[in-house]
């Protein structure tokens, strides 16, 4: 999760310089562990462009995956997302999307593993204390 908050800083230039590339880079790592907010992060840098090369269909794959864990936000924006993609790219991304995911499910002695969101960490811990 640090690497998403790493990501963060580079996209909004606190305390550093701003560098969308960098940021797209740190969204990536997280995404690839599983967390879903820096998957609909990278999802938007290649829906816009920012950072990374404008790819509809790597934008679709990560807001899928985010939206599968339970992401709100990515799940109301893949639809929007939709409408801007062709039904070729949207086949193409669902594609994309089930390979990963069966790539993640069969990494021996793995099991994916949903990174749970800071704040809702805070409120089970209050719920408990």
């Amino acid at each position: 999760m640090a690497i998403y908050y790493l990501g963060a800083t580079c996209l909004n230039g606190d305390g550093v310089p701003k560098d969308a590339a960098k940021a797209a880079q740190y969204f990536r790592q997280s995404a690839e562990r599983g967390y879903a907010k820096a998957q609909l992060w990278l999802s938007l840098r290649y829906e816009n462009g920012d950072g990374v090369k404008k790819d509809l269909v790597q934008a679709w794959m990560w807001i899928h995956l985010a939206a599968m864990q339970g992401n709100k936000t990515a799940d109301a924006h893949q639809a929007t997302l939709e409408l801007s993609m062709t039904p070729e790219q949207i086949k193409a991304a669902e594609a994309l999307a089930d390979g990963w995911k069966k790539r993640e499910e069969s990494k021996p002695g793995e099991t994916p593993q949903k990174a749970e969101d800071p704040e809702r960490k805070a409120e089970k811990r209050i719920q408990i204390d």
